[in-house]
């Protein structure tokens, strides 16, 4: 990905939304850490490593894994540890594609996140988008699972 691809954008608000100003100093380290980490994709869904964020972080891997559950119901944002995947289902309030055709593109980072339960959680961010997109993130998601299906187990 090139370099503004990796671009977010950190609202200034989130510094006095109640729940984070409840976190201590490495709980937000954490909070912001998700919402820009280079693991993230455009789509707020993404596969999820601990022992990277930990080593991003400089924290012991056991602090992060400890204080990280605290930091997701905080936000109401989802982890599936067993899949390592994160969803953060309010990703398109705040980062919402500029258009489009840039969501189709973004969906097709999709085929990098692996199968989970909290499929269900991202499909449903689908309210959060301009009524127009919302068809064509629909669309996009068949596609994507399409493309799955025809997967062989060596790919």
């Amino acid at each position: 990905m090139t370099a503004i691809s990796r671009y977010r954008k950190i609202y200034t608000r989130l510094w006095s939304n109640p729940e984070m100003r409840k976190l201590d100093l490495v709980d937000k380290l954490i909070a912001i850490y998700l919402l820009t980490t280079p693991q993230a994709n455009r789509l707020g869904f993404y596969r999820f490593s601990l022992a990277l964020a930990a080593e991003d972080m400089g924290l012991p891997i056991e602090i992060l894994a400890d204080r990280l559950p605290r930091v997701l119901t905080a936000f109401e944002w989802l982890h599936d540890p067993a899949a390592g995947v994160i969803c953060i289902p309010s990703w398109f309030v705040w980062n919402p594609p500029e258009n489009e055709n840039v969501l189709r593109g973004a969906l097709r980072d999709l085929t990098e996140v692996p199968t989970t339960p909290l499929y269900e959680a991202f499909q449903a961010s689908v309210e959060l988008l301009p009524k127009p997109w919302q068809e064509t993130f629909r669309h996009g998601l068949a596609n994507v699972a399409r493309r799955f299906r025809q997967r062989s187990p060596n790919q």
